[in-house]
């Protein structure tokens, strides 16, 4: 169980930097970003060309007459690929159970589980000679090999988190928040994400309607105000 544990985490640190529907929807929202607060969608001079993984949620937050920045963020990756979700919620299939897990805990967990392995060990010294000594021999066999691999799934599963924490990073050589809590933002703006993605998916009303204006505008560059928006957020 300790293992597993410590390959959803890898796993999921893995996806978050090496998924490219992640990616693509990272880029469309630095751009959503730069149009609401600059009035352009291109990183140029005194644009943002980064944002804290953090701030997503902002996204959410943002409304003018019931519609959020977060819609719009799906009307958009919905008007170059409808199955977009699909393809997201795969590539980044640990991240939820991922998000669960807090990486200092499961570490104290494993030193537990060795600490007692080593008790066990210590305990079959002085079973030598009895009549179940070849038993207890495999036993105290079988709990050293568990717990090296117990030991080198959590420094791999740490070595993991550590380097999207770095790759997340607004400043080089930061980490973007604490261990287990990059989980913790991604998984949150995801369920908002999918909530908001099954809304303009329906097709009904003005969704419909929205999204036909979204995929006659999708070739052409968004215009907008050359001055940040009072009240809008930043990226």
């Amino acid at each position: 169980a300790l293992r597993r544990r410590c390959e959803i985490l890898q796993r999921a640190a893995d996806e978050l930097r090496k998924s490219p529907a992640f990616r693509e929807l990272l880029a469309v929202v630095l751009q959503i970003g730069n149009f609401i607060n600059h009035g352009v969608v291109e990183s140029a001079e005194g644009t943002v060309r980064a944002f804290a993984i953090e701030s997503l949620h902002v996204l959410h937050s943002f409304k003018k007459h019931g519609i959020s920045a977060l819609h719009c963020l799906c009307l958009t990756m919905r008007a170059e690929d409808d199955e977009f979700m699909q393809r997201l919620r795969h590539s980044l299939q640990h991240v939820s159970d991922a998000s669960r897990e807090r990486i200092e805990s499961l570490e104290g967990e494993v030193k537990t589980f060795c600490d007692d392995c080593r008790f066990v060990e210590n305990w079959a010294l002085h079973a030598a000679n009895r009549p179940n000594e070849r038993a207890v021999s495999e036993l105290v066999g079988v709990l050293q090999s568990e717990c090296r691999e117990a030991s080198s799934s959590i420094d791999v599963a740490k070595t993991a988190v550590s380097a999207a924490q770095a790759y997340f990073s607004v400043s080089r050589g930061t980490a973007t928040s604490a261990p287990g809590d990059l989980f913790c933002h991604v998984s949150a703006f995801l369920r908002q994400f999918q909530v908001c993605w099954l809304e303009v998916s329906s097709g009904r009303g003005r969704w419909a309607q929205f999204a036909a204006i979204v995929a006659r505008r999708q070739a052409r560059p968004l215009a907008g105000p050359k001055t940040p928006r009072e009240g809008a957020p930043r990226y």
